[in-house]
């Protein structure tokens, strides 16, 4: 996978999905599409980390030898995670 997203982007979660954990993963409803996502637990870490004040380099840094902008840019393009200050 290519990522498309830039290293100085800070992103945030969307107001229309919700997180709830299942047994080994995370649940994501997207209430605007009507679809679920299961993501891991690096996932859910990364994804709780997007709090709209760190860069996607700077979560890159957090967790090196992962493809962090890759799996980011999967949840922009779902709708889970969307950047700061985006209408």
């Amino acid at each position: 996978m290519t990522a498309t997203i830039a290293a100085g982007l800070t992103l945030t979660h969307t107001p229309w999905c919700v997180l709830r954990q299942q047994v080994a993963e995370y649940l994501v409803y997207n209430s605007r599409t009507d679809e679920l996502h299961l993501i891991g637990p690096l996932g859910h870490y990364l994804y709780l980390l997007c709090d709209g004040l760190r860069t996607v380099a700077e979560l890159q840094d957090l967790v090196p030898g992962t493809d962090v902008a890759g799996f980011l840019d999967d949840l922009v393009a779902r709708g889970i995670l969307e950047p700061v200050g985006a209408p």
